[in-house]
């Protein structure tokens, strides 16, 4: 089972620091690619994110209960504090509720299916993704039934993934 690590911190101008816990061969791939795209493993890790957001639909995971990274008897995992922005870190929290993935377990999905592709496009890689800048969480009862609604809502246009 992976090793749990999870940190808050409030009141950093409108940033959340949270903790991601992954293999040390995944930390490894993390950090090569931040080095040679001369950018941060924060921004690595956010465009990961959101390429494996565009594939939340393949994940069929109704009824089922949160999925952890496979364990590594020999215990190499590497533990590091990233910051997301608000809208970014309820984007995340939305994701892990919808895909039943750690947000860890998504980053290293996004590292071994994903990276390659960032490496390859490097700058030119852009995402179809506006920044949300207003969210909200929304309760229907119909007929008995109780409804959640999660509501993104973005100001600029948003391209329709292909």
């Amino acid at each position: 089972m992976e090793r749990k690590c999870f940190t808050t911190r409030s009141g950093e101008k409108d940033m959340a620091r949270t903790s991601i816990n992954v293999h040390t061969d995944i930390m490894r791939k993390l950090a090569q690619a931040a080095l040679q795209l001369q950018t941060s493993r924060r921004d690595i890790v956010v465009r990961l994110l959101k390429t494996v957001m565009r594939d939340l639909p393949r994940y069929n995971t109704r009824f089922e209960t949160v999925k952890y990274q496979p364990d590594d008897p020999e215990g190499r995992w590497h533990c590091f504090g990233v910051r997301f922005k608000a809208e970014e870190f309820e984007f995340w929290a939305d994701l892990r509720r919808l895909s039943k993935f750690t947000v860890s377990y998504l980053v290293a999905i996004g590292v071994e299916r994903y990276l390659d592709d960032l490496m390859r496009d490097g700058e030119r890689s852009v995402h179809n993704y506006a920044p949300y800048d207003r969210h909200a969480v929304r309760r229907n009862v119909t007929d008995g039934m109780v409804i959640w609604n999660l509501i993104w809502k973005s100001t600029k246009p948003v391209k329709p993934v292909p």
